[in-house]
């Protein structure tokens, strides 16, 4: 069995969770984010609602940006733009 070339990271729940109370869910600030969740990859949830996302337009599964543990950057800001 070749060895794998997906590098882990661990992110802390609770840094994470008071990122997304902090930007909230207005869409239409400068940095961009929170913004809806796409899906690209094709990622089963387990939850129909996120399951659903992007086909179903009544799904509200937003996208926040989160910084694993170590990471030089702890915490995005709303008001900042993208680059």
């Amino acid at each position: 069995m070749a060895d794998s070339t997906v590098k882990s990271f661990k992110i802390a729940t609770s840094t994470a969770e008071a990122q997304a109370k902090s930007g909230g869910f207005s869409t239409t600030i400068k940095s961009g984010y929170p913004h809806q969740y796409q899906n690209f990859n094709a990622l089963t949830w387990g939850v129909q609602e996120c399951d659903d996302q992007p086909k179903n337009s009544d799904s509200k599964l937003l996208e926040y940006p989160v910084y694993w543990t170590g990471a030089s950057r702890k915490a995005w800001s709303k008001a900042m733009g993208t680059n």
